[in-house]
């Protein structure tokens, strides 16, 4: 009996260890436990120190640590479940290593390393006394002044700390600086412990950490500081006013005579300044009118600037559309064609502006048939200022240019038939013939089944070969819808509206022209080059065209592109414009010839914007 159940016990013993580690195993697997370090500082405090000692250096502030732990502990780990101690019990004066001691409220947490893993620490007993707090000008008042001896408050401060510091102080000092002050100065200075070799201590404490010092500065007696008037002669010139004077120095110290001295008023006035017609600033180094017997401390002049400006308006002018970068195929109609630009700046340059300083651009660059609502581009001369436009939008309609668009002939809906020749008796008079510039009398009109055969008699030319009927198919002819031919039997194509008129590069060679841009087209970005590069075939062949520009008023061209194949009435090529500054540029298209001459050159005025 006892065997059976020692057996039966032996199996429970065995089946719960080994569920516990089954249990073991899953939960491993489960939640597995990994070495990493706490990514945040632990703060380290000091506990147990005996009363009236210090610790210094200061002990470090924060450990890092590594630990062991699973993973549903590190979610939820934190710095405030480490606590970091240095226990100070029971020791005395002296320096020690001791080891910081790094504990976890989560018992899953495993702490393998801390870093550092001890500090070194001095301990000291605690000592303080209070000093005289001794003030020092650290610098000299200016010229004619004086400074008197400082006032501290409060005058005495407390130093406290480690013992063997504390006992090297030997005065609290407070340095101040004056700084050019010339009536007294009061400011807040922080102490500094020093010992006898007037060097600062550190470990100490010192309370309060600053003072407030008052320092009287006083004018010498037969000194003054007086300031500066400046006198000025003349006006500027019309359209222009004085915004500003300055002085410097603006004041200056004299000294002569107290008796003298305290006679002068409390300024003094420069020799004139004449800023007759002056439409800039006006800068002159001049003399001070000076009493006699007296004297400029320093210095003998002062430089007196006149800060001369236009006076601002406002002014509205009219201004026709330019187009910009429209395709040679197509033409643009804008809606207006006139816009008001309000401009405001200095009187004298809006009294000098000029019809083509002012250009208000549409940029229809890469734009096809249609109809767009476009915000033009005002370009005015520096100094100007552009307040609005109206209208501020303007409507184009694109559409293709009529040079570009075939005649095209009307068919005839009715065909005269050869059987229909009239007879002499219904052939008109000779005096009764229209002239070729007259239009025949309505008495006149032929019969709508009759179709006149013209002869010589009748018009001063011959009829075409093939006759083109003007009429329209009716029963009843008018005098100004006849079957007579009329010396001008051709079509008229009807007018489109067109873009505002611009320019053309005069080229004198058709194998070298520009076709866009145009005189003094606004270019922006990348633009593209239309016309003719070529040269004739009974001259010595076409070699190469190629590209250059140069900034306005400079003489020498500079290369952009060289090209080996004709090209005639299309695209010559893409002019980058980004990379060049603001400003008015030369444009020119050189076309060379096989023998290395080249014909002569089409260049055009433009103007670069970004």
């Amino acid at each position: 009996m006892i065997r059976r159940v020692f057996n039966d016990f032996s199996s429970v013993v065995l089946a719960i260890a080994l569920a516990v580690s089954v249990w073991v195993v899953a939960t491993n697997e489960q939640n597995p436990s990994t070495r990493r370090t706490f990514p945040d500082g632990i703060p380290v405090q000091v506990v147990n120190k005996a009363e009236g000692m210090v610790t210094f250096p200061e002990v470090v502030k924060n450990v890092q640590v590594v630990v062991r732990v699973p993973q549903t502990s590190w979610d939820r780990l934190i710095a405030e479940k480490f606590e970091a101690l240095v226990d100070l019990e029971g020791l005395p004066a002296g320096r020690y290593d001791i080891e910081i001691q790094v504990t976890c409220t989560d018992r899953f947490v495993n702490i393998l390393e801390v870093q550092p893993p001890e500090v070194s620490i001095r301990l000291e007993e605690y000592e303080e006394k209070e000093l005289v707090v001794h003030s020092r000008v650290m610098d000299t008042p200016p010229l004619g002044y004086v400074d008197r001896i400082p006032l501290v408050t409060p005058s005495r401060a407390k130093v406290s700390g480690p013992a063997s510091m504390v006992d090297q102080v030997n005065e609290l000092v407070a340095e101040i600086y004056l700084g050019g002050a010339k009536e007294t100065l009061e400011q807040p200075v922080d102490l500094s412990a020093r010992n006898e070799e007037g060097q600062v201590m550190g470990w100490v404490d010192i309370d309060p950490p600053e003072v407030e010092i008052q320092v009287p500065i006083e004018q010498r007696l037969g000194y003054k500081e007086v300031s500066v008037k400046p006198i000025l002669e003349g006006a500027v010139a019309a359209g222009y006013r004085i915004s500003n004077v300055s002085v410097d120095p603006s004041n200056t110290t004299i000294f002569g005579s107290p008796l003298i001295i305290e006679g002068i008023p409390g300024s003094l006035e420069t020799a004139p300044i004449d800023v007759s017609d002056a439409s800039a600033d006006v800068v002159e180094r001049v003399t001070l009118t000076l009493p006699q017997d007296v004297t400029v401390l320093g210095e003998q002049s002062v430089l007196v600037n006149v800060s001369v400006a236009a006076i601002e308006s406002s002014l509205t002018v009219q201004r026709e559309l330019v187009i910009q970068g429209l395709q040679p195929d197509l033409n643009a109609a804008p809606s207006p064609e006139v816009v008001d630009v309000i401009l405001s700046g200095p009187v004298p340059k809006l009294d000098a502006l000029k019809p083509e300083d002012v250009q208000v651009v549409l940029d229809l660059y890469e734009l096809l048939r249609g109809t767009y609502k476009i915000t033009p581009d005002v370009f005015v001369p520096e100094g100007l200022k552009v307040e609005s436009i109206l209208p501020d939008t303007i409507e184009v309609e694109i559409d293709f240019s009529p040079s570009f668009v075939p005649t095209q002939t009307p068919e005839p809906t009715e065909t005269p038939q050869p059987t229909e020749t009239p007879t002499p008796t219904e052939t008109p008079q000779p005096t009764a013939m229209p002239q070729p510039t007259a239009t025949p009398e309505p008495t006149e009109t032929p019969r709508p089944t009759v179709t006149p055969q013209p002869t010589a008699t009748l018009t001063p030319t011959p009829p075409p070969p093939t006759p083109t009927p003007t009429t329209t198919p009716t029963l009843t002819l008018t005098p100004t819808s006849t079957l007579t031919p009329t010396p001008t039997p051709t079509l008229t194509p009807m007018p489109s509206p067109t873009a505002t008129p611009v320019l053309l590069a005069e080229c004198s060679d058709p194998g070298a022209r520009l076709v866009y841009p145009t005189v003094n087209a606004v270019l922006k970005g990348s633009v593209q080059i239309l016309g003719s590069a070529r040269v004739d075939a009974s001259d010595a062949g076409f070699g190469y065209y190629k590209f250059e520009y140069r900034r306005e008023g400079v003489s020498a061209w500079s290369f952009l592109q060289q090209f080996g194949e004709p090209v005639a009435d299309g695209l010559l090529g893409v002019w980058d414009t980004s990379a060049l500054q603001p400003g008015n540029y030369w444009f020119r298209l050189v076309v060379v010839k096989k023998d290395g001459n080249y014909i002569e050159p089409c260049q055009v005025p433009v103007s670069v914007v970004h």
